[in-house]
């Protein structure tokens, strides 16, 4: 999957008037706009999503390690995290640890993007008598340790303290070989916009 595709996966309303949005609140509040990448096994190019951001790309697996054990040595830094199809690489168990953890790291009127593949549409595959081919990767492809339905990444962005601004699903496109596949995501985008319970 490549940014162009992800970007034309989401609405016209948060592409348009969801980022304005964003970028508004960001310029009210700091005059830089830093934006944390944190990826799987692939950098995804974020200029033409955020123009003019200083983007800073991390493994999520990286972020777990360094940030899941004491929240209160997390500055808060991001106007932007986003976390595009990494998430399934963190253990299950860790799960609500690394979303807290992000959350610690927006500076106020953050957002954090999360989108994974949507656990709802493979779910529906296995019951399928010819699922799609790339359900298995999907799942199991990149040692993926997690999948995620769309209630319950709205309720791990809750229970970090953020706001969920977006909730929806859209599409994207997965290669197998020479073929491309179309398969949901789910997409939320929490807002910090509170001081965070606990801090």
């Amino acid at each position: 999957m490549d940014i162009d595709k992800l970007e034309k996966s989401l609405t016209p309303e948060v592409r348009q008037k969801g980022l304005e949005q964003i970028k508004t609140s960001i310029s009210d509040s700091s005059d830089s706009f830093v934006v944390l990448n944190l990826t799987g096994d692939e950098i995804y190019n974020l200029e033409t999503t955020f123009p003019g951001a200083f983007v800073v790309d991390q493994l999520i697996t990286e972020f777990v390690a360094e940030f899941t054990a004491d929240y209160h040595l997390i500055q808060p830094k991001y106007d932007i995290i986003f976390c595009a199809h990494a998430m399934p690489l963190v253990e299950a168990g860790v799960v609500p640890k690394t979303i807290r953890a992000m959350a610690c790291a927006l500076k106020d009127k953050g957002e954090l993007w999360l989108i994974t593949p949507s656990f709802e549409w493979a779910a529906a595959q296995v019951s399928q008598a010819k699922p799609s081919p790339v359900m298995f990767p999907m799942l199991f492809g990149h040692a993926n340790r997690s999948a995620y339905t769309l209630a319950w990444l709205r309720a791990l962005v809750e229970e970090a303290g953020l706001i969920p601004r977006k909730c929806y699903q859209g599409t994207y496109a997965l290669h197998l070989g020479d073929k491309e596949y179309t398969i949901l995501q789910n997409v939320v985008i929490g807002a910090r916009w509170l001081p965070l319970p606990g801090f």
